[in-house]
């Protein structure tokens, strides 16, 4: 788990907690770089180590990245390994 108000990739200020997986939690968090509201996908803690499900993990984002239509969002960006978390944000 994430704490709130700290800051991912010296990017992503965490807000607050809105949804968890069976492989991540999702953070609301603002894009202090574009001054604009993401969704932060950050992989558990238990699969970090775990070369499958971080290959899974980039996997999702980049097929999601790949998806052009106003009813998916749009990813911004895929973070590799950040403060000991791996990410990727969406549009809010």
């Amino acid at each position: 788990m994430v704490k709130r108000r700290i800051y991912l990739s010296g990017r992503y200020q965490v807000l607050s907690k809105i949804g968890a997986g069976g492989m991540a939690d999702v953070y609301k968090a603002k894009d202090c770089m574009l001054n604009r509201y993401v969704a932060v996908k950050v992989l558990k803690k238990e699969y970090r180590e775990d070369e499958n499900f971080v290959k899974k993990f980039r996997s999702e984002a980049q097929a999601a990245a790949g998806l052009l239509n106003p009813n998916i969002v749009n990813v911004y960006d895929v973070g590799g390994r950040i403060e000991d978390s791996i990410i990727w944000s969406w549009s809010w």
